[in-house]
């Protein structure tokens, strides 16, 4: 925090875009974070074709740009640990020459941010370490989506879209393996297939599980349906109590699979 008021970043108007070549863009939250990120990314890949863009992601949700074509590099946040240190030298010698923190609540994120040398950051305005950015950007309103805001970020270079849906591009044979895991759980063709997500990332989001095993229920006796129920390892009991309960066939994903298997089951 010091050093960052003592060698303010450079203010964005200073910024030449023609001289740009390589840019970091991190978005190393949670896993709706790193979807709410995409259409920004791709927003900004085709306004400057020439750019390359690298990406600081979560460790497990990095995956989900694994095959994204406007991403290069993808670097893997690995906490708040001593790998942090290394991963900071390591961004250090890549001479970026803007960087870019999709969210607001990650002090680490400013910090790396800082530490990659770069001379423009932009950043959120709700961030506490807001006076370390070349720019700092705030939402429209309480109420304006996650999509959005990180759109407003790259705005302030020009790049837009009118496309908001979110990119994910699964790699070849996904598909087929998703596929041939339903096939082995459901059978060739079930009459419905539909996909439950129980829980998510705090007890006080969830729908009770007897509301779930209510509707699958419903589902199952009007309409014979079969349910994919989404989780990780950490829920997973919770997950295998409503399946439990459940009249019909179920899967419980519970961690066992790669999260772009999942994304393909989904597709």
């Amino acid at each position: 925090t010091r050093q960052a008021r003592r060698q303010p970043p450079r203010p964005l108007t200073n910024l030449e875009l023609g001289k740009v070549r390589r840019v970091l863009l991190i978005s190393n939250t949670a896993l709706g974070d790193t979807l709410f990120s995409t259409p920004a990314i791709r927003a900004l890949k085709e306004r400057f074709p020439a750019w390359e863009l690298e990406v600081l992601a979560h460790r497990v949700f990095g995956d989900l740009l694994a095959h994204n074509p406007h991403v290069g590099r993808i670097y893997t946040y690995p906490g708040r640990n001593r790998r942090l240190l290394a991963l900071a030298r390591d961004l250090g010698r890549q001479a970026y020459d803007l960087v870019i923190i999709l969210h607001g609540n990650d002090p680490e994120a400013t910090l790396l941010a800082h530490l990659t040398g770069s001379p423009y950051i932009i950043g959120s305005a709700g961030s506490p370490l807001a006076f370390a950015y070349s720019a700092a950007v705030s939402p429209a309103g309480p109420f304006e989506h996650a999509i959005e805001r990180r759109l407003n970020f790259v705005r302030l270079l020009g790049a837009d879209t009118s496309d908001k849906r979110m990119d994910l591009y699964l790699p070849p044979g996904e598909t087929d393996r998703a596929a041939a895991i339903l096939r082995e759980a459901f059978g060739p063709a079930p009459p419905l297939l539909m996909a439950f997500h129980p829980t998510g990332s705090d007890p006080y989001k969830w729908w009770p599980a007897a509301s779930f095993v209510e509707l699958g229920n419903f589902l199952y006796e009007s309409y014979r349906a079969s349910l994919l129920i989404i989780s990780g390892k950490g829920d997973r009991p919770q997950a295998e109590a409503i399946a439990a309960d459940l009249a019909g066939p179920s899967l419980v994903t519970g961690g066992r699979f790669p999260l772009l298997t999942v994304a393909a089951m989904l597709s």
